[in-house]
Order: structure tokens, then sequence, then C-alpha cells
């Protein structure tokens, strides 16, 4: 038996379906924005194994992707035959595929993108640019100099991290650093 099924929201659309088609009122399901699957549901209740559908276009099936995939999965496993008005023969098999494929493309493109958006952030971070976390402490330039007066004793670190208003942490994480360059220095 052939049904035909739109998810129509403009009035205009619906009865210029309806004038076209060859079929019985009670082989006409439409829903539209207000009642949304109310028709749909009744349909499914009587298609059988190999009924057709017939359709106006994919896009009036549903107006959203998931509840598209939902309603083709529905059909593959009644078994119904899904057509155009034109008569053309859709493959519901081959529709699930395609937009299993465009589903999974979609989600690998967002998670590219995430990622180079992340990178990007990492990178600023690095280079100090960003806003994340607290922000840099800016070293006073004769840092290297103090340590050094420090080392000889000239100058306590307590009396020095006071004066710069430095927490303890973060200051002998910054001395650490001065150090470290020191040793590389003299590697080299």
């Amino acid at each position: 038996m052939e049904y035909f099924y739109a998810y129509l929201p403009n009035k205009n659309d619906k009865e210029t379906v309806l004038n076209s088609l060859n079929l019985k009122k009670n082989q006409i399901y439409i829903d539209d924005t207000e009642n949304d699957d109310i028709k749909w549901n009744d349909l499914i209740k009587k298609l059988k194994n190999d009924d057709k559908l017939l359709v106006p276009s994919i896009d009036c099936i549903s107006s959203e992707e998931v509840s598209l995939k939902d309603k083709l999965q529905t059909l593959k496993d009644i078994h119904a035959q899904l057509l155009t008005i034109d008569d053309e023969d859709l493959d519901v098999d081959v529709m699930l595929q395609l937009m299993d494929f465009i589903e999974v493309s979609r989600r690998n493109r967002v998670r590219k993108l995430q990622r180079e958006g992340i990178d990007k952030a990492l990178e600023k971070k690095y280079k100090g640019e960003g806003r994340f976390g607290r922000p840099r402490i800016k070293v006073p330039d004769d840092f290297e100099e103090n340590i050094k007066r420090i080392m000889r004793k000239e100058l306590s670190h307590d009396a020095y991290r006071a004066q710069l208003g430095m927490k303890r942490s973060t200051y002998y994480k910054i001395v650490k650093e001065v150090r470290d360059s020191w040793i590389k220095d003299d590697k080299k």
C-alpha cells in the first residue's frame, strides 16, 4: 500500500501537496510545527513490510538531523520502501550510512578545530601571552644581580623577597630558574 508523509510547517505547502496527490485521505499524513510527529507515529502503526512511503523530498521527513535519522531507521526496521513524489527510490540503508558518515566527519572536524584552539591557547600560555591562571610575575631587571649579592651574603633571601612582595614558593621557583640558567651557561 502507498502512504504519503511530510513535515510541512507552511500551510501553503500543505495545500499544494494535498492537491497534487492521488491518494485517499487516510493514506496522507502531514505533521506541522505545532504537533510534531503525531501523524508520523500514526503512520508507523499502519506501515507494514514492503509498503511504499512517498515524501516530497528527504528534508520533508524531519527538520532535525537526529529525528530524520531515527525516522529512516524506523523505516528500515519496518522494511518500508521510501520514494519521492517523482518516483525516485531512496535507499534507506545508503542514506543512513551517509548520515553516519556526515555525523562522524562533522564530529572529527569539530574535534580538530577544538584541538587547534587548545594548541593555540597553550602556545600563548607558554609564551606568557594568554590569560590562563594567575598572571606571570614580572621579575625585576636586577633580579640576577641581587641573587648574586645573596650568594655573596650581602643580602638575605627573606629581605629581598619581602622587598619584591613575592610569595615564598614563587620567589624560590624563580631563583631556581635563574640558578638553572647559570648552570646551563657554565656547561656551554
